[in-house]
């Protein structure tokens, strides 16, 4: 075996500015955060901007076209109306932080006495990134525009539209899913880091003339955040470079639930009735449907809320048409 193996799958993670008293997410399976969630970040925010990941090009060309500092601070209004003012401190919305160390090098535990590291796999996620694909945001916009039609926008809602249309219009032109270079920078940290931890394990690795195996699952950013770390190692470790082997997609690895390989996993994530039951019980929960109620009442009227949630409407995004919203559990 040999003792040093980088391994970068596909967790589909973004980073997207939201302020903490948001904190609701898509009911739906996975708690995955549905678009509004994701979108009403650049409203609640001062100016309409975040500064991380590559999100923050789409936020800071969102805010040039409109901005939510125009709203009074909820702060400063007697039980204000929903979507009628904004929040005044900022935050991040569970895993759309961006990453950042917890701990100094020099603070990890070192091997207890007579044990030292002989192997390290690196298992890592892909570095910050834009969206993943355009349909939240189409499916939003679709929401957004009956609304409008409607005349159901609150205040808040009203500024939705452009931020939308900025958000598509940015990803158009950089593309979606493309790693950024706070990505790049991540993963180069993260090797430099693990080499101040651990510089004895290189050392041997470089008088044995070790190899060092690259894999990833396949997609670009994956790939690109694999390169990304190899250089920050081989920029810590002189003569690593030259171990090094080159990046090899392995998806039945690093894409198990969806490769080949994985109908176990399919069978369960389709038809096991404990799992199923279970969701089905979040789903229907009065609770989560209040919570998704809630959060939709910040840009939308309460009528228009109230026929999201009984069916009257349904919006197909043009890029999947698997992807649909359908109720206010879709739509949060």
């Amino acid at each position: 075996m040999r003792p040093f193996r980088l391994m970068f799958p596909l967790p589909a993670v973004r980073t997207i500015c939201l302020h903490p008293a948001m904190h609701v997410g898509s009911p739906r399976r996975w708690a995955r955060p549905g678009p509004a969630a994701a979108l009403l970040a650049a409203l609640v925010l001062p100016g309409g901007g975040c500064a991380s990941d590559a999100g923050e090009a789409v936020a800071v060309a969102a805010s040039a076209t409109v901005s939510a500092s125009e709203l009074p601070t909820c702060e400063s209004v007697e039980a204000p109306e929903p979507g009628s003012c904004r929040f005044e401190t900022t935050g991040f919305y569970t895993t759309k932080e961006p990453y950042s160390p917890r701990q100094m090098p020099d603070d990890v535990d070192a091997p207890p006495a007579g044990f030292s590291i002989v192997m390290i796999q690196h298992v890592a996620r892909h570095g910050s990134r834009a969206l993943s694909s355009a349909a939240d945001d189409d499916l939003l916009f679709q929401l957004w525009t009956q609304a409008r039609t409607e005349e159901a926008l609150t205040p808040l809602g009203e500024r939705l539209g452009p931020v939308l249309e900025d958000i598509l219009r940015v990803h158009g032109e950089v593309g979606y899913g493309q790693i950024s270079r706070l990505g790049e920078l991540e993963q180069e940290g993260t090797a430099a880091r693990m080499v101040q931890r651990h510089p004895g394990l290189f050392d041997a690795i470089v008088a044995r003339g070790d190899r060092i195996d690259v894999l990833h699952s396949g997609r670009d950013r994956a790939d690109e955040s694999g390169v990304a770390f190899v250089r920050g190692l081989a920029a810590a470790v002189p003569g690593l470079d030259a171990l090094l082997e080159p990046g090899e997609a392995a998806p039945t690895t690093l894409y198990f639930n969806s490769a080949e390989g994985s109908e176990d996993y399919q069978a369960y994530s389709d038809g096991d009735a404990r799992m199923l039951a279970t969701v089905g019980a979040i789903e229907g929960h009065p609770n989560t449907r209040a919570m998704a109620h809630l959060m939709l009442r910040q840009l939308f009227e309460e009528d228009f809320v109230d026929r999201l949630a009984a069916g009257t409407y349904h919006f197909v995004a043009a890029a999947d048409p698997d992807d649909q919203l359908a109720d206010e559990l879709d739509a949060a």
